[in-house]
């Protein structure tokens, strides 16, 4: 193995170190302080959300890595149509503020003409 190869590899377990250690983290301070308040954390839409970036970040991993910018900006923006076109079909909320932001488009466009 090169050392640039040693390099990415330890930087890779750092980083996954890291994660996992916030994670714990998380979990305990949840456990603590849900002894001390009722805290309604949204799990159900923390999945959804996590769903709806899996499959975007597994098509997008699919498609070759972007050489040019034109390139790169049009696979970002198809990424990001994907995951909120995602997120409108499964989440209620955010159907509701797609709507809300509809609306508010239309009422703009309308004010100015």
């Amino acid at each position: 193995m090169t050392k640039s190869e040693i390099r990415l590899q330890y930087s890779g377990f750092a980083l996954f170190s890291a994660r996992a250690r916030r994670s714990a983290m998380f979990l305990v301070l949840y456990v603590i302080i849900h002894k001390m308040v009722k805290l309604n954390i949204p799990w159900k839409n923390i999945a959804k959300y996590a769903f709806a970036s899996v499959v975007m970040a597994s098509i997008l991993f699919l498609i070759p890595h972007p050489t040019r910018l034109l390139f790169t900006l049009g696979i970002t923006a198809a990424g990001a149509i994907l995951y909120l076109t995602l997120l409108i079909a499964i989440d209620k909320e955010a159907r509701a503020l797609a709507k809300y932001m509809w609306q508010k488009i239309k009422f703009k466009i309308k004010g100015e003409i």
